[in-house]
C-alpha cells in the first residue's frame, strides 16, 4: 500500500550502518535479511537516500514488476499522475523545489515518449530529473528474431527485427547520461549510481533503461552502506582555482563602481550559501541587480538593490548598471528571455561572467573552470577593506506605482502583480505558466529567497498546474516553509487539466490563480488578435471542476471567481484563505487584451 507522506525518512547524512552485517539499519532496509536485494529496490533505495520520497509516474506493463518493489522501501512514495508529461512536469519542479532531485517513471515507447517535452524541458531549464523507464525484455533485445512487440516502433520493414534501443538513443539528446541496464549486477550498480551523480552534478535529466526481465536481478545491498556523495568533484589544481579568483579579486579592488548581477544558475547549482558569503562581504558598497531569473535570490527590499535588468525594455535601470565600471554577474543564465530579448548591452572589458560552465573574465573564456569552483575560493579571500563603496542608485517606481498609471478595467493583471507583492513570503514558491503574466514577472517586487519557478526558455503551455503538484509536495517532502502559489492561464491550463484530480488524491496544500481572459492572450498579442485559432471554448466553470474531480463537499479545496481589485487583496491577504491547508483556486476574469507592459514592448506593440 501507498506509504503516507509522513512516513519518516532518513537523509543520507542520517543513515545509520549495522555493525554486523555491514547494512543500513532496519529502519532504513527493514525487509531485509540477507546481503542481496533486488534491482529495483536498489534504485529506489538509493533515491531514498538523496532524502527524495515522491516518484512520479504512470503505470505501464513493462514497469509494473519494477514499480512493485517501491512498496519494499518504506518511506519512498508513488504518485500516480493522470499522464506521463504532467509527471514529468511534476518531476521538474520537485527538482527545482527540493534542490535534490525529481524522480519520474514510466513504461518505454508510448510512456518515456509521452514524457519526452516535459524532460527536453528539464534538459533545457537544468533540472536534475531521473527518468526511470520499464523497457523490453533484455532477452527480446538480444534474440535475432522479428519479434515486433507492442509499444516498440518496428523497422520501416515488418519482417525485419525491430530496434529496442531507439528510444534511448532519442533520449540521449535531452539527458546528460544514462545506463542501459544488462545482467552484470556489479556494472548494473555501478551505471545506476553514476547517472544519479551526474544528473545531480549537471542539473540535468538522466536515464535509467531496466529491461521488464530484470527487475528481480539480485545486487549486492552492502553497497548501500556508502551513499552517493552529492558533492562537486573537481580536476582543476587549487592554484589554478586560486589564480582565477586572485583575478577577478584585482579587478574589484580597483574599481570604484561595481555592481552585481543575480541570475538563475545560482539557484539551478545549488550555490545559494556561497553566493551570500560574498554578498555579505560586499556589505553595503556594490549595487545589486538581477535578471528575470535571479528574482528572489536578493530581496528588492535590499538598500543596495536596484532593480531588474531586462536590457532595453527595462532602460532607466539598464543604463545605471551598463554604467557601472565593473559588473559581475553571478550564475548566468544565457536565453533569450531571460536577456531581455538578447538587448544586454555590456561592454566586455568591463563584465565577469560566472557560470556554471564556464568562467569569463572581461572577454577571456575558459570553460575548463566553473563558477562551482570561483565562488567558495571568492567567498573565503574577498577583502571588505579593499572594496570601493560605489555611487548608491535610488530604486524606480513599478509602472504600476506611478501616478500617472491609468486603470482600465476592474480587475487587470497589475492587480494580481500588487497582490503578490502584498502576499509573498521569502519562503513561498511562485510558479508562473508561460502565458502573458510571464511578462509581469521582471516587475514583481519579491522578497529575498522567494522561489520563482519559470520555463521561459522551453516555454511549453500547461507546465504550471502539473508543477504545481511537484512543488507543493516536495514543501511536504523535504519539511520546507512557505506555500505554492501559481500562475495559470486558461488556455495553458486546458492542457493538463486532469491533474486538479491529483491535487485533491495527494491532499495539496496551494493557491492557483487562474487567468481567465478568454484563450491565448500571449498570442493575440504576437498574431492574430481576433483570429479563431487563439479562441478557446470560453464557457468552462471553472469554480465547479474540482467538484467535478470528486470534491463534491468542498473539503480539500475551495474556488472562487474574482471580479474586483479588492476582492482580489483581501481574500489573498486573509490568513484563513491562505492556511485553510487546503487546494484553492481563484478564477480571475480578466480583459481580453488586458497584458503586462513589457509584453507589448517585447511584441512591438508599444514602444519600449
Amino acid at each position: 500500500m501507498l506509504q503516507t507522506a509522513n512516513s519518516e525518512v532518513p537523509n543520507a547524512s542520517q543513515i545509520t550502518i549495522d555493525a554486523a552485517s555491514g547494512l543500513p539499519a532496519d529502519k532504513v532496509l527493514p525487509n531485509i535479511t540477507n546481503t542481496e536485494i533486488t534491482i529495483s529496490e536498489y534504485i529506489f533505495y538509493r533515491i531514498l537516500q538523496l532524502g527524495v520520497r515522491s516518484v512520479f509516474g504512470v503505470p505501464g506493463d513493462f514497469n509494473l514488476r519494477f514499480l512493485e518493489h517501491i512498496y519494499d522501501v518504506h518511506g519512498l512514495n508513488w504518485i500516480g499522475c493522470c499522464n506521463e508529461l504532467n509527471a514529468a512536469y511534476a518531476a521538474d519542479t520537485y527538482a527545482k523545489a527540493s534542490k535534490k532531485m525529481g524522480v519520474l517513471l514510466t513504461t518505454y515507447g508510448v510512456g518515456e515518449l509521452s514524457a519526452l517535452n516535459g524532460v527536453a524541458g528539464a534538459y533545457t531549464e537544468f533540472a536534475p530529473v531521473l527518468h526511470l523507464v520499464g523497457t523490453s525484455a533484455l532477452k527480446f533485445k538480444r534474440n535475432p528474431r522479428t519479434l515486433n512487440l507492442h509499444h516498440l516502433a518496428g523497422d520501416k520493414k515488418t519482417f525485419k527485427k525491430s530496434d529496442h534501443y531507439k528510444y534511448e538513443r532519442i533520449a540521449s539528446e535531452f539527458s546528460v547520461d544514462s545506463a542501459s541496464i544488462e545482467d552484470d549486477p556489479i556494472e548494473a550498480c555501478e551505471m545506476i549510481d553514476r547517472v544519479i551523480y551526474s544528473t545531480w552534478r549537471e542539473s540535468r535529466p538522466g536515464y535509467i533503461f531496466l529491461p521488464c526481465d530484470l527487475s528481480e536481478m539480485k545486487v549486492d545491498a552492502q553497497r548501500l552502506a556508502s551513499p552517493i556523495e552529492l558533492t562537486y568533484r573537481f580536476n582543476s589544481p587549487v592554484s589554478r582555482v586560486e589564480g582565477v579568483a586572485d583575478q577577478i579579486l584585482q579587478l574589484i579592488y580597483q574599481n570604484k563602481n561595481v555592481s552585481i548581477i543575480v541570475d538563475g544558475f545560482i539557484r539551478k547549482f545549488r550555490m545559494e550559501s556561497e553566493f551570500y558569503d560574498i554578498m555579505e562581504k560586499f556589505g553595503d558598497k556594490v549595487n545589486i541587480f538581477s535578471t528575470m531569473y535571479g528574482k528572489g535570490l536578493i530581496g528588492e527590499e535590499h538598500p543596495r538593490f536596484v532593480g531588474t535588468y531586462f536590457g532595453k525594455y527595462e532602460k532607466a535601470v539598464g543604463n545605471l548598471l551598463e554604467a557601472s565600471d565593473l559588473i559581475i554577474h553571478f550564475g548566468n543564465f544565457d536565453h533569450e528571455l531571460n536577456m531581455g530579448g538578447f538587448t544586454f548591452n555590456i561592454p566586455q572589458e568591463k563584465y565577469i561572467d560566472l557560470s556554471a560552465q564556464y568562467v569569463d573574465i572581461t572577454g577571456n573564456l575558459d570553460e575548463s573552470i566553473t563558477m562551482m569552483e570561483v565562488l567558495p575560493v571568492l567567498a573565503s579571500k574577498l577583502d571588505s577593506s579593499r572594496v570601493n563603496v560605489a555611487d548608491k542608485f535610488e530604486k524606480f517606481d513599478k509602472y504600476y506605482e506611478t501616478p500617472d498609471y491609468q486603470r482600465e478595467a476592474s480587475l487587470q493583471e497589475t492587480d494580481i502583480m500588487q497582490s503578490l507583492n502584498e502576499n509573498l513570503t521569502g519562503d513561498d514558491i511562485l510558479i508562473v505558466e508561460t502565458c502573458s503574466f510571464l511578462f509581469a514577472v521582471p516587475d514583481l517586487k519579491v522578497k529575498q529567497h522567494t522561489n520563482i519557478i519559470l520555463q521561459a526558455y522551453w516555454a511549453s503551455i500547461g507546465y504550471a498546474l502539473p508543477a504545481t503538484l511537484g512543488a507543493s509536495l516536495a514543501i511536504r517532502d523535504f519539511n520546507l516553509s512557505g506555500k505554492v502559489y501559481t500562475i495559470e492561464g486558461d488556455g495553458s491550463a486546458q492542457m493538463s487539466l486532469q491533474e486538479l484530480s491529483s491535487m485533491l488524491r495527494y491532499n495539496i496544500d496551494a493557491t492557483m490563480i487562474l487567468l481567465n481572459n478568454s484563450g491565448y492572450t500571449i498570442e493575440r498579442v504576437i498574431v492574430g488578435p481576433h483570429s479563431s485559432y487563439n479562441d478557446i471554448n470560453t464557457n468552462w466553470q471553472w469554480t465547479d471542476l474540482l467538484r467535478a474531480f470528486g470534491d463534491v463537499a468542498n473539503e480539500k479545496s475551495v474556488s472562487y471567481t474574482i471580479k474586483e481589485r479588492e476582492q482580489l487583496l483581501n481574500i489573498l491577504s486573509d490568513p484563513s484563505f491562505k492556511h485553510n491547508g487546503k487546494f484553492r483556486l481563484l478564477e480571475c476574469v480578466l480583459p481580453m487584451f488586458d497584458v503586462p507592459k513589457k509584453l507589448g514592448q517585447f511584441t512591438g506593440k508599444i514602444p519600449a
